[in-house]
């Protein structure tokens, strides 16, 4: 071990431990499997753990071969070639799987081969961090970290319905604009989600209660562009959007932008 990671990863455990007192919040960017591991070590991380851990963590596409293979159904040759591609990333050197009984197992096979396995020298360090991991054990359970992990992580669908109008009884023009923000959040993928939040509210993570706040004002031209504040998890939209095809430009301009991100006495 270097001295850098001597220093560096154990203070990454002691700041895990002290984000769960302030916070009672976990790093759902964190692996799953890994974070159970660290904690409670190899022998703690159940198999849907590990499987879940996996199909979060190759690519989209991937991920619907894997489930629909899992599930029974039979699929086209391309599709299998994405399984035989996944056999070579993680130096799976049998054969590959002709049930979904069997794939299951490989899968579970390369889940703790890459999560487990492999970061194991840097958990252990990390864990020598917490300064009280007996008591860490007891309030973050297996099953905790499990409902955690599946509170947390953030989908459109667990967004939507965190959006708080700030009035119930919106002008027309409001109205028009959030109904441009359901469709723009309920489009997005898993990324330009944890964007979409870290601008809102900070972190990457879906918000507990009560929610993102959505307010209105009447900006337009250059000052139109839509703004938050973390400390409240607010956003703050024009009302004056005509189109949702101007509303997801100006929006996504923003997100791409590092100046978004940076911390602002406006």
């Amino acid at each position: 071990m270097s001295q850098m990671s001597e220093e560096i990863l154990p203070a990454l455990g002691r700041i895990l431990e002290h984000g769960w007192r302030l916070t009672k919040n976990i790093p759902v960017q964190f692996c799953e499997a890994s974070f159970m591991a660290m904690l409670h070590g190899e022998e703690a991380v159940p198999d849907d753990v590990l499987k879940r851990s996996f199909l979060w963590y190759v690519t989209q596409f991937e991920r619907d071969v894997l489930c629909s293979i899992l599930e029974g159904n039979i699929v086209p040759d391309y599709k299998k070639d994405a399984v035989f591609g996944l056999y070579q990333r993680f130096a799976m050197t049998c054969l590959p799987a002709k049930s979904e009984e069997e794939l299951l197992h490989h899968i579970l096979t390369m889940a703790r081969a890459e999560f487990i396995f492999k970061p194991m020298f840097f958990l252990s360090a990390m864990r020598k961090g917490i300064q009280d991991p007996v008591v860490l054990q007891q309030e973050l359970t297996t099953d905790k970290i499990c409902k955690l992990y599946e509170d947390l992580t953030p989908t459109p669908g667990k967004v939507l319905k965190k959006l708080l109008k700030e009035h119930e009884d919106l002008r027309a023009e409001q109205q028009r604009v959030f109904n441009f923000l359901t469709i723009y959040v309920g489009d997005m993928d898993t990324n330009h989600l944890r964007q979409f939040l870290r601008f809102v509210t900070g972190s990457t993570s879906t918000p507990r209660k009560p929610g993102i706040k959505v307010s209105f004002n009447g900006a337009q031209s250059l000052s139109r562009f839509p703004s938050a504040s973390t400390c409240s998890s607010t956003l703050i939209l024009s009302a004056r959007y005509e189109s949702y095809a101007e509303f997801k430009r100006e929006f996504d301009s923003i997100l791409a932008s590092d100046e978004a991100f940076e911390m602002s006495a406006l």
